[in-house]
């Protein structure tokens, strides 16, 4: 019992949520794996010399984060506040102190095993549903929701596949057409999939070039810059009039109202579906909860003070990642450029597609910040012996 409560009882519990949020999409199994993850957490710390002990930097700046978010929307809008996205904030922090653990805790060669194996059993089910059960986007609702949690674990999987070996390297190739036909499920609506996924590998190929061939990784920079100049007018009407660009525009239209103090400190996490209604330039824009949007969310349910905060958060998140590519020895180079490219993923999709305090948008920035903040420490700990292979 005492050893199943080491890194066998996290791994237990993130597989759970994993498995529950991005091949089931179940909200409650998700949810209680969550608080799993969190008890096993207490327990651990109860046993003895825990990992999490000291906190690191990065975990405890996320803590005092969410604490002053939750402080505001709940001191000065309690009325309009939402607890199930109150308590997403609390579940946010618990899966990122449980990777933090976990990832100190379990075995390298049991690490890459036990994701090949959860991203083989993900895709599979998804999969199957999508072409034996005539579900085209598998148990999502939308043709990008699958795509960006498939996008998600693509660079997971490259990372995987250049640290296996014999079969295990094999079925991760095998796996590849599977996760290409989930990634693109929609011909119609290609353009999400290949803007982060153009977008992401992009920057990646360019730090990885940044540090053997310095002034071919800014002549490619300079290629992709030059290919976004050229967009056609016909392009640029089309993302103007796009579903999305009329809903920012009644949610600006919504911030108008505000008075000064609404502006300061928003009002509460979860009033936007209240008040959206009553802007709406089209009757069908009322169903909608958020603005798929998140600086414009954040500015209304939070306030400016709420959006610097978690927006300078953000970028020395980005920062820090890049920043750790210098630092890093081989392999964790490798593992903390795959962060990286998660986080790209993950800011150019959820930004844009999903609600700021939704588990679609906190759960997978909850596993890149324990990752990150786990890497940060053997940064600390173990001295870079030189640059990077590539």
């Amino acid at each position: 019992m005492k050893d199943f409560l080491g890194w066998p009882s996290l791994a237990l519990s993130l597989s759970a949520l994993v498995f529950f949020q991005f091949a089931l999409n179940h909200s409650g199994g998700r949810a209680a794996a969550v608080w799993l993850l969190g008890a096993f957490l207490i327990l651990q710390g109860m046993r003895g010399p825990c990992v999490l002990v000291p906190v690191p930097k990065t975990l405890v700046l996320a803590a005092a984060l969410v604490t002053i978010l939750l402080g505001m929307s709940w001191f000065f809008s309690p009325a309009l506040t939402d607890v199930h996205r109150s308590l997403r904030l609390v579940k946010f922090l618990i899966l990122a102190g449980g990777l933090y653990c976990l990832s100190a805790q379990m075995p390298e060669n049991l690490a890459i095993r036990w994701l090949a194996v959860l991203f083989a059993g993900m895709l599979l089910w998804q999969f199957s549903l999508r072409h034996l059960s005539q579900q085209p986007y598998g148990v999502f609702r939308s043709s990008h929701y699958l795509a960006y949690f498939t996008l998600l674990w693509l660079p997971a999987w490259v990372g995987l596949l250049y640290r296996s070996r014999g079969r295990w390297r094999f079925g991760l190739v095998l796996l590849l057409p599977l996760a290409l036909d989930l990634l693109y499920n929609d011909g119609h609506k290609p353009l999400i999939p290949l803007l982060a996924g153009s977008t992401a590998g992009a920057i990646a190929l360019f730090f990885l070039l940044y540090f053997r061939r310095p002034a071919l990784a800014w002549a490619w920079l300079a290629l992709c810059a030059l290919l976004v100049s050229i967009l056609t007018p016909e392009a640029l009407a089309f993302l103007q009039s796009d579903e999305r660009a009329l809903i920012w525009r009644d949610s600006l239209r919504l911030l108008a109202a505000n008075d000064g103090m609404h502006w300061l400190t928003g009002w509460g996490l979860g009033s936007f579906p209240a008040h959206f209604p009553q802007v709406v330039s089209r009757a069908d824009f009322g169903i909608f909860s958020f603005p798929h949007n998140h600086v414009l969310e954040l500015l209304y349910e939070s306030g400016a003070l709420g959006l610097v905060l978690v927006m300078a958060a953000l970028i020395a998140l980005g920062w820090q990642s890049i920043r750790l590519l210098h630092r890093l020895p081989e392999p964790w180079r490798w593992v903390a450029l795959i962060n990286l490219a998660t986080l790209i993923i993950w800011w150019l999709f959820s930004f844009f597609s999903f609600s700021a305090y939704s588990s679609y948008t906190l759960y997978p920035l909850a596993l890149i910040l324990g990752l990150h903040a786990r890497l940060w420490e053997i940064a600390k700990e173990v001295p870079c012996t030189g640059p990077p292979s590539v």
